[in-house]
């Protein structure tokens, strides 16, 4: 059971109900647990209308049939950009130190590629492949978040409070390009089956 009592409320007829009560049984909304008083002619539950749900459903569904369309990357690379190794695949977005020159929209090649590897092969470069090619377009040329340099020196009144922004590039690799064939007949470089080499051959 749920008390509930009909009366007047600020000259608006209602049901007024006990704080943590969801429901009379008779139709009657009640309050929640506030104990607010509820108009019986309101709804609590606000349903989205019947199109707002079929078209967010099928959006759900185009999304998701484009992502199984998506080509599955079927090579990746280890590259090296302003001192430091990214693994990539394409359509990755990768954050690097300000590269100058390039402007945004612009494609680049990035020569030092220390690997490549597939489900066919795995490359490894001696200290980079000859061969392999990762194009990259500049997405933006930005600056990072602020990063806060403080110093004290306790009982002699020194305080210095500075701030950074390191400039970087933002990168997206387009693709990824390696001829086996032509590592193969380098000495400079290392090409190893990824099947002999689970097999223990």
């Amino acid at each position: 059971g749920v008390l509930c009592v009909s009366g007047e409320l600020e000259g608006r007829r209602g049901v007024l109900a006990v704080p943590g009560l969801l429901s009379s049984g008779d139709g009657h909304a009640v309050a929640d647990q506030h104990g607010l008083f509820l108009d019986h002619r309101r709804s609590l539950t606000t349903s989205a209308p019947a199109s707002t749900t079929a078209s967010a459903a099928a959006a759900a569904v185009e999304a998701a049939a484009a992502a199984a369309e998506a080509p599955v990357p079927t090579a990746f690379a280890v590259v090296q950009v302003g001192g430091k190794q990214y693994k990539v695949v394409p359509n990755d977005v990768i954050v690097t130190e300000k590269l100058e020159g390039p402007d945004v929209g612009e494609r680049i090649v990035l020569s030092k590629v220390l690997m490549v590897g597939s489900t066919d092969y795995t490359a490894i470069g001696r200290p980079v492949l000859a061969s392999a090619r990762v194009l990259a377009e500049v997405e933006e040329q930005a600056l990072a978040e602020k990063v806060i340099i403080f110093k004290k020196k306790r009982r002699k009144g020194y305080r210095r409070h500075r701030g950074h922004r390191q400039p970087i590039t933002t990168l997206r690799i387009v693709d990824v390009g390696f001829d086996p064939s032509e590592e193969l007949a380098a000495s400079e470089t290392s090409v190893v089956r990824t099947h002999s080499v689970a097999l223990g051959v």
